[in-house]
């Protein structure tokens, strides 16, 4: 069952975007530019894939939400394994950070309702 609405969707998706920009100094990742890179690109990409998305809080609205969804799906499964990918799993608050990231990203996808635009599209 899809719990989430578009729109409150959107909330935590910026809310997401607001987290990775601010998680290197709120967990200080210290001098490792590897994790810390890493969150800037996804705050960047969460604040721009939000932005273009055809949802409430779009700006934009050129991205399907049905395709947000399916990049949501990657960037969760990215975020995974980016420890490991990236070299600094050997970093455990930066690993702990990344793997709950993408599981949270992971269970918003799961919980989201991605045909709902185009349900009201549509009628």
């Amino acid at each position: 069952m899809k719990l989430l609405s578009p729109g409150v969707h959107g909330v935590l998706d910026y809310a997401m975007a607001g987290i990775f920009a601010v998680a290197p100094v709120l967990f200080m990742f210290g001098h490792s530019r590897t994790p810390i890179t890493l969150c800037w690109i996804m705050a960047s990409t969460l604040t721009a894939t939000s932005l273009l998305t055809r949802y409430p809080l779009g700006a934009i609205r050129v991205i399907p939400f049905p395709v947000h969804g399916m990049i949501e799906l990657a960037s969760s499964i990215f975020l995974v394994a980016a420890p490991w990918l990236t070299g600094f799993s050997d970093q455990p608050i930066a690993r702990m950070f990344f793997l709950s990231a993408g599981m949270s990203i992971f269970t918003l996808w799961l919980l989201t309702d991605y045909q709902a635009t185009e349900r009201r599209d549509a009628a």
